[in-house]
């Protein structure tokens, strides 16, 4: 039994590192999608939304427009303000930073994604149970 724990431990840690990276690149796409279906200002944050690794990012310090650059406009496109600092809402943008319904295009993805994310996780360790013993 040690010997399979063992088996099992140095097979784990790739596993999860395997799945995070897969779970980063499904949740950075579907946003990224979502954001560029949405339109306007929004679309231009959908270009910079990218996976490495197990991490999501925006990468914002490009511009945007001459007006803001892609961090700028990030969260005011995700959560409806007009400007991070303000919550100014967008026109026909509720406010929706808090709570269950938060986000447009990057919160919304990751709640979709969750059942799946952890069903693939689930299948990768009932896998790799199932070759160790």
């Amino acid at each position: 039994m040690v010997n399979a724990l063992e088996k099992i431990a140095d097979r784990a840690q790739a596993a999860l590192d395997d799945g995070a990276t897969d779970a980063a690149r499904t949740i950075a796409s579907g946003a990224a999608s979502r954001a560029a279906a949405i339109g306007g200002a929004t679309a231009l944050v959908a270009g910079a939304i990218r996976s490495s690794g197990p991490d999501v990012s925006i990468a914002g310090g490009g511009r945007a427009s001459r007006y803001a650059t892609v961090g700028d406009l990030m969260f005011a496109a995700e959560y409806g303000a007009r400007t991070p600092q303000t919550r100014k809402r967008w026109p026909g943008h509720p406010w929706r930073g808090s709570g269950d319904g938060a986000g447009y295009f990057l919160w919304p993805t990751v709640a979709k994604s969750d059942d799946r994310i952890m069903d693939d996780w689930t299948a990768e360790f009932d896998q790799l149970i199932r070759q160790v013993w």
